[in-house]
């Protein structure tokens, strides 16, 4: 196991009995498409996590921010860092679904494009 200032990849983070728990495995350890898979399903929890956990440091920054006790800037940084966590979640999600169609079409499974609208 790398230590976190030696991975090249981003932790996972997550609730185990309620304590939290960071995975460091990467996904080229993975031997078969059935542990990729869970790797990404991992992975967007973690980031489903991290989206959580920002916005109630948003709404504690928010709340000292209009107690007086911080400045608009952290505030802003704070919504910056909730806006991105919530990007990489949304591309995750994105990557997950679209990897599913392309596993459905590869087995023959009958996925079909919708019809062009413009054709008709």
């Amino acid at each position: 196991m790398l230590p976190p200032s030696e991975a090249p990849y981003p932790p996972l983070l997550g609730i185990v009995a309620g304590k939290w728990q960071v995975s460091w495995a990467s996904p080229t350890a993975c031997s078969n498409s059935s542990c990729f898979e869970s790797f990404k399903a991992r992975r967007s929890a973690a980031l489903a996590l991290a989206v959580e956990a920002d916005q109630h440091a948003l709404d504690i920054d928010l709340n000292s921010y209009n107690h007086g006790l911080l400045t608009y800037i952290t505030v802003l940084t704070q919504q910056l860092q909730t806006v991105q966590a919530r990007q990489q979640l949304a591309q995750a999600m994105l990557t997950q679904s679209t990897d599913l169609v392309k596993l459905y079409k590869a087995l023959g499974g009958g996925w079909e494009s919708a019809p062009n609208a413009a054709a008709n």
